[in-house]
């Protein structure tokens, strides 16, 4: 039987006072289940692991008939992950708590250990975790010596033996030592030079080597025996697995790669339910994608498109339609750069220039404002060939006669009245179609107010055309996939179940090893920066600067007062200096 309870509870109470002298209230209860060998382990969990309270909680597993008389003591209190308020025990944590149980060692450092009854009496039956397992954190030290004069504290380098066993040779590649406690960074590029090191290689290598045919073994389950594999018992067969190869293998904790397969199983196992349920055909299928909208101030269930039930469009359109799909996202990636650009302008336009075609925020163009503005800007744009454009307009607005008009025409050869749309006498529309275009081709001095406005004004003339082919796009690509997983063969199902399940979780697994050397790279360079600059060094600098400043100061000029007080305060300087 397991309960939750209260941290408290394994240590409130007097467990041998009292009137009787078998204690009081909790202790005593401590104390009876002790002596008749009730308790078989106990387990501390985070702090606010439960919704509703903060307070540390255990949990206490208890049998009536034991046999052993010892009780085996888990702290996995440091073991969580944040979950919004909330800490949350992964699926790793939780599995190294039960393997804990079910072996139960002996110790494990800083997480479990089995005490012996005897041990529980001295203390006085008090169950507080921390009485048997210390699982604190070091502190941090600072080595008088190396903080005064360099260097760096073998007794701090010590720290990474797991590390230094590990890779033999890679401690004297790193660090140079002499007859004294303290050794000195030998490289200057410590990322290469670990890396680089036949140690770490030889490492790395065999990981990979581990991990060669993982993949082979995961087809052969997964995709091998899909329809009758036992999906329950799947996973811990697979881990066992994952256990055996990691093994041989130093600094690879299993309970990491433990965490790696977890964090796939919930998509892997789902999907061969619905197989093993739905047949072989449901990875063909495709659902409506039913999302909640809004609708006069209620919420409506509506269909937004499809997705796959078993295989999912992005899978399809990164593998079978990859051309379309890149075609898209070079339409989205051109829209990221024009808002970049957009805003690249607005940054640019002095402040004296700003006005009501930016918003509050100036962050955005308002568009009605924008279109006045740049009205504006272009009205004031003159030559020969507009203000010629401009008079036969006056013609049109004064009712003009047919012939009037082409004698006009005739007139002003400064307008190049091959370039206006359609045959003469021209429409009034035309013309002011082609002293559109004029006016949009002038170019304005590079910088200027504005070259900027028109050249904003471009980029929303595009914008508003890409995100019309961006919608088109993503709405043909998306019928596309639909029909795609519709009338895929079964080996195209195969593969994609292979990418969806295998690749995924054998990429991370083969990646172990680059976490572990990266935590190795930043804990060198951590001691390599803590001891780089000495005390000594830092006020060398400060009076070499206190010096400078007090020389620069002899060039300064004031009045009477302002000299006193440069006087006094060099004064101090040169105070300081001589101390």
């Amino acid at each position: 039987m397991t309960i939750v309870l209260p941290h408290g509870v394994l240590f409130r109470g007097d467990a041998v006072g009292g009137a009787d002298g078998l204690g009081e209230g909790e202790g005593r209860i401590r104390r009876n289940l002790i002596e008749n060998n009730n308790i078989e382990a106990i387990i501390g969990l985070p702090a606010n692991i439960f919704y509703g309270t903060g307070i540390p909680t255990i949990i206490m597993v208890l049998r009536q008939k034991r046999e052993a008389s010892d009780v085996l003591f888990i702290d996995a209190s440091k073991g969580f992950t944040k979950v919004g308020k909330t800490n949350k025990l992964m699926a790793s944590d939780i599995k190294r708590i039960v393997d804990a149980i079910a072996a139960r060692p002996e110790s494990i450092e800083k997480f479990a250990r089995l005490v012996s009854k005897e041990e529980i009496r001295r203390n006085g039956y008090n169950l507080n975790i921390p009485r048997y397992i210390d699982s604190s954190e070091a502190t941090e030290t600072w080595d008088i010596y190396a903080t005064m004069f360099g260097g760096i504290p073998n007794h701090e380098i010590d720290l990474l033996e797991q590390y230094w066993t590990a890779f033999p040779q890679l401690r004297s590649i790193l660090f140079s030592t002499d007859e004294t406690p303290y050794s000195k960074l030998a490289v200057e590029n410590i990322k290469d030079a670990i890396e680089g090191s036949a140690d770490v290689q030889a490492f790395v290598a065999a990981h990979q080597s581990a991990f060669a045919d993982f993949d082979t073994y995961l087809d052969g389950e997964l995709i091998g025996k899909m329809m009758d594999l036992n999906v329950s018992k799947a996973e811990d067969t697979i881990t066992q697995n994952i256990f055996g190869r990691v093994a041989p293998l130093p600094l690879i904790d299993k309970y990491q790669a433990y965490q790696l397969l977890d964090d796939k199983w919930n998509i892997i196992s789902t999907d061969l339910e619905i197989i093993q349920t739905e047949g072989f055909a449901a990875t063909k299928q495709v659902d409506p994608n039913m999302v909640i909208k809004k609708k006069d101030d209620k919420d409506e269930e509506v269909q937004n498109g499809w997705v796959g039930h078993v295989i999912p469009f992005d899978l399809v359109q990164t593998t079978l339609l990859r051309e379309d799909y890149d075609a898209l996202k070079a339409k989205e990636a051109r829209l990221d750069e024009i808002a970049a650009e957009l805003t690249e302008i607005i940054d640019s336009i002095d402040e004296g220039d700003r006005g009501e075609f930016l918003n509050d925020d100036n962050t955005a163009f308002v568009p009605k404002e924008f279109t006045a503005k740049l009205a504006e800007i272009y009205a004031d744009i003159s030559s020969p060939e507009l203000l010629g454009l401009q008079g036969y307009a006056a013609l049109i607005d004064a009712k003009a006669g047919k012939a009037a008009k082409l004698q006009y025409i005739f007139e002003h050869k400064e307008v190049n009245w091959a370039f206006v749309d359609g045959n003469a006498p021209y429409t009034k529309g035309k013309v002011a179609a082609y002293m559109k275009t004029l006016r949009e081709a002038y170019s304005f001095p590079e910088d200027s107010f504005e070259a900027k406005m028109v050249c904003a004004d471009k980029l929303m003339t595009e914008e508003k055309a890409v995100k019309k082919d961006v919608k088109e796009k993503s709405y043909a690509l998306h019928m596309k996939t639909k029909e795609t997983i519709e009338g895929l063969s079964d080996e195209q199902v195969l593969d994609l179940l292979r990418l969806k399940w295998i690749v995924p979780l054998c990429a991370s697994l083969r990646a172990m090893p680059d976490a572990i050397i990266d935590t190795l790279e930043k804990a060198v360079q951590a001691l390599a920066d803590k001891y780089a600059v000495t005390y000594l060094e830092l006020d060398e600098q400060i009076q070499k600067s206190e010096e400078a400043l007090s020389s620069m100061m002899d060039d300064l000029t004031g009045s009477e007062y302002d000299m006193k007080g440069l006087a006094e305060f060099k004064a101090l300087l040169q105070g300081d200096a001589n101390e």
